[in-house]
């Protein structure tokens, strides 16, 4: 292939990428990624692969995050012009890493084609397990999310999201192979009937495993009614603007006081959960008096472990009323929650010193609330990108619940994937979900991870209706990565059984 239309080709895989997720979700879109890349990385060779999948990186983060700039620009107090450089360069950052695993795949792929697709599945997956770690993790924009409308979903509750992208990344291979066989010719029309049973066979296996069941009911279906205050986010940490804020959230709540359970998104009370002791003591007592439980998003704080004589953030969901329980933000948000480098970074621009910026993680185990005699798994906004961490969490729940504020992303694509990914968590886990926000997407999302209701976006209002706890374990619930790395263990022997045939 000439070299523009190779990178034409790869830097189109990188863009179809956020197209295939939410807001857009154009599936078969989504699916055509690996194809592009595939084809356009063939007969490169490193040095080559290190460009094109660089485009592909390219492509991939400056759509899919563009959604950076809003939280830089607007919330952050940069100008256009610095926001724009500094996505700039956070998207060349991010775009290296594609490219390094482009250029690992074709420094050892073999000539022998079942091994070089075996070998471009692995490099796709070890992309997108690393990024889950590099620096803390950046699990965004994987493939796997394109196909929540495909069959391959079907693989969500076996395998996990990159289960989904390793199938999905497969069936791209098998589809470039196709393509490539029919082009060269009828004699080459065995080799594409074997990669098209390939393909089919994976397209039926999703289908077929979306028609198991691996849950079952937990008790009888609850009541709730999500808040979304929709305080915008140049108010939220206003002193002026407390009383109005914690106002609106009484307010709105009262008409629903009976229900089993109401939620407040994060951090919905601009007030330390420590200095509140009779703002918390009046819900508790009206709570109670309904009989209802609250789970309420409230910053709190404690003494520095290192620092004692200093005070430092806490971002915590709480119970009150009919239950027990709080919940510390574990993963914190890189230059959101904590400063990475803050010694350098710290005062550089005003997005470095966010109120939230100086928390604390809370520990790694933590027992699940208790509302409405259900368990609740409840992973605080960022945290819900990371699917181990949320296994984690509700390894001993019946429900999950999210709290978040996407109001740092205004009306970009940042809120539809971040939604989009919360709602594959609970495909995952064959558990309902409840996702409050103060302004993002407030939805109640079923155990098989469809949206049943949500909220219009930018106004207060509140979301009514049933969740059905769940209980038993899937397979992923189970099992976590285990089986998935295994998978990968049998890519890696057929990519080296290539290599010895190439000698």
């Amino acid at each position: 292939m000439k070299r523009w239309g190779a990178g034409g080709l790869a830097l189109l895989s990188g863009v179809l990428i956020p197209l295939g997720l939410a807001p857009f979700s154009w599936t078969l879109v989504g699916l055509a990624a690996p194809v592009c890349l595939f084809l356009a990385l063939e007969g490169a060779s490193p040095r080559q692969a290190l460009g094109l999948a660089y485009l592909s990186g390219l492509g991939r983060y400056g759509l899919g995050v563009s959604w950076v700039y809003v939280s830089i620009q607007q919330h952050g107090g940069a100008s256009p012009a610095l926001a724009g450089a500094l996505v700039a360069l956070f998207v060349a950052f991010l775009a290296l890493l594609p490219a390094a695993f482009g250029a690992l795949y074709a420094a050892l792929a073999p000539r022998e084609a079942l091994g070089r697709g075996s070998a471009f599945v692995l490099a796709w997956l070890g992309l997108e397990a690393f990024l889950g770690v590099f620096l803390t993790g950046f699990p965004w924009l994987r493939l796997g999310y394109t196909q929540e409308a495909s069959a391959l979903v079907g693989y969500a509750p076996l395998l996990g999201v990159l289960g989904v992208s390793l199938v999905t990344a497969a069936l791209g291979v098998a589809i470039a192979q196709l393509l490539a066989a029919l082009w060269r010719g009828p004699r080459r029309a065995g080799q594409a009937l074997a990669v098209l049973g390939v393909g089919a066979g994976l397209w039926l296996g999703g289908a077929a495993a979306q028609r198991v069941s691996f849950t079952e009911p937990a008790g009888p279906a609850l009541s709730v009614a999500l808040v979304q205050g929709a305080v915008p986010q140049q108010l939220k940490w206003d002193p002026a603007a407390r009383s109005e804020i914690i106002a609106r959230y009484e307010r709105l709540s009262a008409p629903y006081l009976g229900v089993d359970v109401l939620f407040w998104p994060e951090a919905a009370l601009p007030i330390f959960a420590a200095r509140a002791p009779g703002l918390l003591g009046r819900l508790e007592r009206s709570l109670a008096e309904a009989g209802s439980a609250l789970v309420l998003g409230i910053p709190d704080l404690t003494p520095d472990p290192a620092a004692p004589d200093t005070l430092r953030f806490l971002n915590t969901a709480q119970v009150l009323g009919a239950g027990s329980g709080r919940y510390v933000k574990h993963h914190l948000v890189p230059f959101g929650e904590y400063v990475p480098l803050e010694g350098l970074l710290r005062g550089l621009i005003a997005f470095l010193d966010l109120p939230m910026s100086r928390a604390l993680p809370g520990p790694a185990a933590q027992p699940a609330l208790a509302a409405a005699g259900q368990r609740w798994a409840t992973p605080i906004c960022y945290e819900v990108v990371f699917p181990s961490l949320v296994r984690s969490l509700a390894r001993d729940a019946t429900v999950l619940a999210t709290l978040s504020n996407d109001a740092w992303f205004g009306d970009s694509l940042g809120p539809e994937q971040h939604h989009q990914m919360a709602r594959f968590r609970a495909r995952e886990l064959g558990r309902p979900m409840v996702r409050v926000t103060n302004d993002g997407v407030t939805a109640l999302i079923n155990a098989q991870g469809a949206e049943t209701a949500r909220l219009p976006r930018f106004s207060p209002a509140v979301l009514t209706g049933e969740v059905q706890p769940q209980q038993g374990l899937t397979p992923y619930a189970r099992f976590g990565d285990g089986p998935l790395w295994a998978l990968a263990l049998g890519l890696l022997g057929l990519a080296l059984r290539g290599h010895r045939r190439d000698v």
